[in-house]
Formats: C-alpha cells, structure tokens, sequence
C-alpha cells in the first residue's frame, strides 16, 4: 500500500517542468564524464577530417554534395558545422551540445508518450530511452 501512495504522490509531483529538470539532472549524472574526453572513432572522418563541416557557410555544399565516408546526414552536419564555427575543434562543446540534445530528445519523448499513455509509464520509458542511447 506505501508504494502505491508513493507512486501516486510521485505521479502528482511529476510536471513535464520537473521531468526536464530531472531528466537533464540524469542525463548529466550518466553522460557527464564525456564532456571532458577528446575526439574519438566517427569523430575524425565526419568532423575533424570533413572541411566542410568547419563552417555553416558551408551550408549548401552540406546539402547537396556527397559525404566522402558515405553517410548523408546535412541535419548532423549542420548542426556540427555550427559548434566548429561557434567553438572550434574543442571535443568538449560538441560533447556538450550532443548530451544537450539527448536530454531535449527525452523529454519531447515523454511529452508524446503522456499524451496516449500514464504519466508514470511515460516518465519511465523516457527514463529508460535517456540511459540507453
């Protein structure tokens, strides 16, 4: 019967306010230590190695020419292309911003998954996508 109150207590609390607050608390707890760790794998073909995503003015050879390591993603690129050119090559702002986004992505999941399902089943499986990425 207690955790049965504390659900439903908890699910009263719960707004999507302070489920973007929490899930930004432990998408940072989880994803935190790789701010500070450098470029790795992927990193140097599509960014480092790829000129045209060192600048947004970039933004039509993005678009319509063909990535060199066969990916065609202009979204990513673009969106690396705007770090590159607010930030430079500095892993940790392109590490930031990618955690940043994460964190946005999961709490537009539990705003979808609220809508057709419980608040806590929703907070849940948008908990679960966060730390599983």
């Amino acid at each position: 019967m207690e955790i049965k109150s504390a659900l439903t207590r908890f699910d009263t609390w719960l707004t999507t306010f302070k489920t973007a607050h929490l899930f930004a608390l432990i998408g940072l707890l989880v994803y935190g230590n790789a701010l500070f760790n450098g470029f790795v794998w992927d990193d140097i073909p599509q960014l480092l190695n790829y000129s045209l995503s060192h600048s947004i003015s970039n933004t039509p050879e993005i678009i319509f020419s063909k990535h060199p390591t066969l990916f065609y993603r202009p979204a990513a690129t673009l969106f690396q292309a705007a770090i590159y050119s607010a930030f430079g090559p500095t892993a940790f702002w392109f590490h930031f911003f990618q955690i940043l986004l994460h964190i946005v992505n999961e709490t537009m999941v539990f705003v979808l998954l609220q809508r057709y399902l419980k608040r806590l089943v929703a907070f849940a499986a948008a908990l679960v996508f966060l730390v599983h990425r």
